[in-house]
């Protein structure tokens, strides 16, 4: 048996083929909403009550923009006993890296809302938007708070605060903060640029305990020198076996494609509730399990040399679990590569220690050197894959 197609069928395959290329091109122009900042975790309440002459407090926290954007949307919530009123939020251009600012302020609103009132310990919070165009560089989060207290956390960058309000003060003051105030945990931004979401979590030497403001720590390093986005999801003394839930908040980074994972140090200094790399396995196997089950590639980070601490050195069997652990990631082949941190800072003379000019001073973090060496031999990695 036998049949004739039609012969406008190579026409309309033709169409179909050409309507689909068309939609491609389209799609790839498209913005996108992407994650550019996530804060796991506020430490405490910090205060913030006005002086008789000034009424509240404005806090500027830095925020990096790696490419152009349309939109930002940022979230903000209040996790302590401490109900937290702000008056408005905008985003201004920074000028240099000690808190001032220039150009007009673009002011988000929640809704029609120039303000919030954050009820105390209410995860969800409140969500402010703007519609501008901005430019890629460093900006504030600029935010004016009524209330006696607001959030902070820890950050190697800090931020800024003045009393009263900047608007009816442009004259004020800014004194920097050892530690990151106000509220902002989540902003994303819709822009067209193409270059894809990293994310780093980690603990403080992803954070970047013992680097200096602003940017040196290794995520940021690393955004500069892949010139892409990159969230730091390190947080100070976090520990492996609290990591459970790191997949379902890594995978809500918008726009996210890939993940390096570095931790483990705390658990074997202090914690001690990793005992072997089993242990260690058993923990972050289904960590890469669950991220590359979304669609995102993992890279696992080396635990880095902590000798010179009495704590290691007073006990040789936490060194040798750490090189332990560090065979086993070297080893195993569940991640889609491994990024050796510990080759790249270890002193070559003294492989239990960092170099000398590559720590801060307490011989477990990063100098602003050795984090630039971390973001280096992260970069290679990335880039030959």
């Amino acid at each position: 048996m036998s049949f004739t197609l039609p012969r406008s069928l190579p026409r309309l395959v033709s169409l179909i083929i050409l309507g689909v290329l068309c939609t491609h091109s389209l799609s790839a122009d498209e913005s996108q909403w992407k994650t550019i900042y996530y804060k796991r975790t506020f430490v405490g309440a910090i205060d913030t009550k006005g002086k008789a002459d000034a009424v509240g407090t404005t806090v500027r926290m830095p925020v990096t923009l790696p490419f152009g954007a349309e939109k930002i949307r940022v979230w903000v919530r209040s996790d302590f006993d401490v109900p937290v009123e702000l008056s408005r939020l905008a985003l201004v251009r920074a000028s240099g890296d000690k808190g001032a600012v220039e150009g007009a302020p673009v002011p988000l609103l929640f809704g029609e809302k120039t303000g919030a009132s954050l009820e105390k310990r209410a995860p969800k919070g409140a969500i402010a938007n703007a519609e501008a165009p901005l430019t890629p560089g460093l900006w504030y989060l600029e935010t004016h708070y009524t209330s006696d207290k607001c959030s902070y956390s820890y950050d190697s960058d800090g931020g800024f605060s003045a009393p009263g309000d900047s608007l009816a003060n442009p004259d004020a003051k800014f004194r920097a903060a050892k530690v990151l105030m106000g509220n902002a945990y989540r902003i994303d931004v819709l822009t067209r640029d193409p270059a894809p979401v990293l994310v780093c979590y980690g603990d403080s030497i992803t954070q970047g305990a013992g680097s200096t403001p602003m940017g040196n720590n290794y995520p940021h390093q690393l955004g500069r020198l892949l010139a892409r986005p990159v969230v730091n999801l390190g947080v100070n003394s976090d520990v492996i076996v609290h990591a459970g839930s790191a997949p379902d908040l890594i995978t809500k980074i918008k726009g996210a494609t890939e993940l390096i994972f570095l931790m483990g140090i705390n658990d074997i200094s202090q914690k001690g509730q990793i005992k072997s790399a089993a242990d260690y396995s058993a923990r972050v196997t289904p960590i890469i399990t669950a991220v590359k089950k979304s669609g995102l590639k993992v890279y696992l980070g080396t635990i880095t040399p902590a000798g010179g601490m009495p704590l290691f050195d007073n006990n040789p069997s936490k060194e040798a679990l750490r090189q332990e652990v560090n065979a086993w990631i070297r080893k195993q082949t569940r991640a889609d590569g491994v990024i050796d941190f510990d080759e790249a800072l270890r002193d070559p003379a003294n492989p239990v220690r960092m170099r000398t000019e590559y720590q801060c001073g307490d011989w477990i973090h990063p100098s602003d050197a050795g984090y630039k060496k971390m973001a280096e031999t992260a970069a290679a990695v990335l880039k030959s894959k």
